[in-house]
């Protein structure tokens, strides 16, 4: 009996892309990492992980760009009676060397004046930014901290805030960090990297520049779905469950 070439076309079409997805997956992920936890906090408004608790900031931003006093985002105790701070997890992918962090900043930003990163060697905070508390114009933003590369994996940073130097809430939907100093391949947390996942595809013997664009896309399309459901069901079940196998 002949089996149809139409007959095991999706078998093999998904034996390579599912791989392929993965591997592109891993790949863009090592790039850019969101928070998996909340290692210690100043204050919070309310108990995590409830509306504008410090959880808030766990996860790819799902507040960004909408500005605003947004139940999505951290918001401190008091508007500005101290000086605030955030600690903040990165467990998977697994750590790596950093050289740029973005803080996602939605409500009265401009606070932040000290980012720190962990030096797992030492157990110490090492400083990689330090400014001065200002207002900002009252629009979202995503405040990018650079430096030079990292001689350590970074698992863990800290966000330090002059909230009394700036009125009122500021407010903080999540904070991305990597190793790629390059903005224009992120938009609110999704990777954009339509480009670099064409050319993977180009580097495959028998593949078509014609062919290449087209998995391009379709990948990029999956990896912005899948991004986009994480986004939104930050509080899901199934999200929850994950976040328990990995920490």
């Amino acid at each position: 009996m002949r089996t149809s070439v139409k007959a095991i076309r999706p078998v093999w079409i998904w034996a390579i892309a599912l791989p392929t997805v993965v591997w592109i997956g891993q790949d863009l992920q090592s790039q850019v990492r969101y928070a998996t936890s909340v290692t210690s906090f100043s204050s919070e408004y309310n108990a995590s992980p409830g509306n504008w608790s410090a959880y808030q900031t766990v996860g790819a931003p799902n507040t960004y760009p909408s500005y605003g006093d947004l139940s999505t985002a951290w918001a401190s105790l008091t508007a500005d009676g101290q000086r605030e701070f955030l600690e903040l997890s990165y467990a998977f992918p697994p750590p790596s060397p950093i050289t740029t962090i973005r803080i996602y900043e939605t409500f009265n930003p401009g606070a932040v004046d000290t980012v720190y990163v962990k030096n797992p060697g030492t157990g110490q905070w090492v400083k990689v930014w330090e400014g001065t508390a200002s207002p900002a114009p009252a629009a979202a933003r995503i405040f990018t901290v650079n430096f030079p590369v990292t001689a350590f994996n970074v698992g863990q940073i800290r966000i330090a805030l002059n909230s009394p130097a700036v009125a009122g809430w500021n407010e903080i939907d999540a904070v991305g960090i990597s190793n790629d100093t390059d903005p224009t391949k992120y938009h609110g947390g999704a990777y954009d990297g339509h480009d670099d996942i064409i050319a993977s595809f180009s580097n495959l013997d028998g593949v078509s520049p014609a062919s290449a664009k087209f998995l391009g896309g379709v990948v990029r399309r999956l990896l912005g779905g899948i991004v986009g459901v994480w986004r939104t069901r930050r509080d899901s079940p199934v999200r929850r469950e994950v976040h328990r196998w990995i920490l």
